[in-house]
């Protein structure tokens, strides 16, 4: 298995959800601000569709980002822009590679797609319909073997056993048919696959297809007319992944399971790191966290604690596990302006120190006072930017860019509010 690694030094976003068409820069620390509806969550969720296709659509957490994307926007055809054939999304790390996800809906509607994500598809669509075609061979061999080892227990005269005969005739039927007529078989599943077919994403890497998902509402054999629920086909051309990625989207929290499968120093370095930060931490074991208020101790299960060490260790946990991208939906959510400015404090220190970058979004201006003051603190402000995103007349989202410096002589000099126009 190859690894790609590095972090983002560019975006580009055409035709995903409300966005037309943006090309955006990246340093080490990036924050989206605007007004609501300007598109900053949508950039979110496109870097985690394109980044965590490498691995299955899985962040290191485990969780799945297609999953979690298309149901919180209530399904797969939502993602493409409104009346487009197709949306793109691409992105190139800062040691030159490319990476590419195309979303489709409707492959009669691909005109224009680059031929080679065409051709990929067309040899999913082999591979997948050559699988169900063999997994339905399978079965029926099984099925014909399963049928004549209970034949033996019934008499040569008894109905059982003629009903059992006359079935074992149907599947050997099924059976010759589907080994004479194979190319028109496979043809027939071919075509199915693309009628039933609900989305499609094809991941590229420098110009190469690593793999296809075929969303399709997916029937159990040729012969059988009832429905499966829709289910994900994923056919892999290469074995190239891209390091592990965090994301936060929608206000969930499930970082906090992948704790107890820290090696113990590492549960050490974390425990001595938030001691640092929280006078009143004390310790954690198994799922619980330990206060110590002067001689009094309290034991709290970890998912009830307060959003602002929650915050905190999921900012330490994902750099222990050697992730280099995090993509964070306003960080500042629910904090206290003590554990913002902490937030802010480690976040800074942790890009300086393990080339880890950070894209965000956030509402909240005194987050930026602090992440800027820090910045400026440990000599980081040119690997800061601050996007502004907003809408013109017509609809379509645009943006600029202030440095770290820019920015930060903004907020000292007139106050102004980064958060857009």
């Amino acid at each position: 298995m190859v690894v790609l690694n590095g972090v983002l030094s560019e975006v580009e976003i055409s035709d995903f959800r409300a966005i037309a068409s943006l090309r955006i820069p990246l340093t080490k620390i990036n924050v989206f601000v605007g007004r609501n509806n300007t598109g900053k969550t949508t950039i979110i969720e496109a870097l985690a569709l394109l980044l965590s296709s490498f691995n299955g659509y899985r962040d290191f957490v485990g969780n799945s980002i297609l999953d979690l994307i298309t149901q919180y926007r209530g399904g797969p055809r939502y993602l493409v822009r409104m009346n487009r054939p197709y949306a793109k999304i691409s992105a190139t790390l800062d040691t030159g590679s490319k990476l590419v996800l195309y979303i489709l809906e409707d492959l009669g509607r691909s005109k224009g797609i680059d031929p080679i994500v065409m051709k990929g598809i067309e040899q999913a669509l082999d591979q997948v319909a050559d699988s169900m075609y063999r997994e339905r061979i399978s079965e029926i061999e099984r099925e014909i073997e399963r049928l004549k080892d209970r034949i033996e227990h019934y008499p040569e005269d008894s109905p059982r056993r003629k009903d059992l005969e006359e079935r074992i005739s149907k599947y050997g039927r099924e059976l010759d048919e589907y080994l004479r007529n194979r190319d028109e078989i496979l043809s027939s599943l071919r075509s199915r696959l693309r009628d039933e077919m609900v989305s499609c994403t094809v991941t590229l890497a420098n110009n190469a297809v690593v793999n296809v998902h075929l969303l399709v509402k997916q029937r159990r054999h040729l012969m059988f007319e009832g429905e499966k629920e829709v289910e994900v086909k994923q056919v892999e051309f290469s074995d190239l992944r891209l390091q592990p990625i965090y994301v936060r989207m929608y206000r969930e929290r499930t970082l906090i399971e992948k704790l107890d499968d820290l090696p113990i120093e590492q549960v050490i370095e974390l425990v001595e790191r938030l001691r640092t930060l929280i006078p009143y931490f004390y310790d954690y074991r198994n799922g619980m966290i330990i206060f110590k208020f002067d001689e009094r101790k309290e034991i709290v299960p970890i998912n009830v604690v307060g959003d602002g060490l929650l915050a905190l260790l999921e900012l330490f946990t994902p750099s222990i596990y050697g992730v280099a991208i995090n993509l964070i939906e306003e960080p500042e959510l629910h904090m206290h302006p003590g554990f913002m400015e902490k937030y802010a404090q480690e976040l800074t220190k942790f890009a300086k120190e393990h080339n880890i970058q950070y894209v965000m979004t956030t509402h909240s201006l005194e987050f930026l006072e602090y992440l800027l003051d820090n910045a400026r603190q440990q000599d980081m402000l040119n690997e800061v930017s601050i996007i502004r995103l907003y809408r013109l007349p017509d609809g379509e989202v645009d943006y600029e860019v202030l440095s770290g410096e820019e920015a930060y002589d903004e907020l000292e000099d007139i106050k102004g509010d980064l958060r857009g126009p």
